[in-house]
């Protein structure tokens, strides 16, 4: 591989760990107002508006891996069992849930992943 290719691993380096860092401090902004998060999720929800839907998703995703960071994932799983339960008969809201949580593990990495991403993608 010619030094191009270098210079773009080089490159995707960087904005992996560039985009970890935001993550981390978008964590950390999180870990400081998480109750006023949850009850963000909730009033994102009650708008019925499929972009709010999304929003709500999205920020239930950084909750997950916030507490997944923190090693609380009780924290995060009890909730979103009553928020879901709350709002079962929603059904855009657990379609769009159930994109981001394939099995039994709520928000595995993998998928968390792919749906920041699509969430991203649809806000442009």
């Amino acid at each position: 591989m010619g030094r191009s290719g270098g210079a773009a691993g080089e490159l995707r380096a960087r904005r992996a760990r560039e985009e970890a860092a935001a993550r981390e401090a978008r964590l950390d902004g999180l870990a400081e107002r998480r109750d006023s998060a949850w009850q963000e999720v909730e009033d994102r929800i009650a708008t019925k508006l499929p972009g709010e839907y999304d929003r709500a998703v999205s920020l239930l995703a950084d909750l997950h891996a916030l507490a997944d960071r923190e090693g609380e994932r009780a924290a995060f799983t009890r909730p979103l069992r009553e928020l879901r339960e709350r709002h079962r008969r929603k059904s855009g809201l657990q379609r769009r849930m159930d994109e981001v949580r394939p099995g039994p593990v709520p928000f595995p990495e993998h998928r968390l992943w792919e749906a920041v991403v699509r969430f991203h993608e649809r806000s442009r």
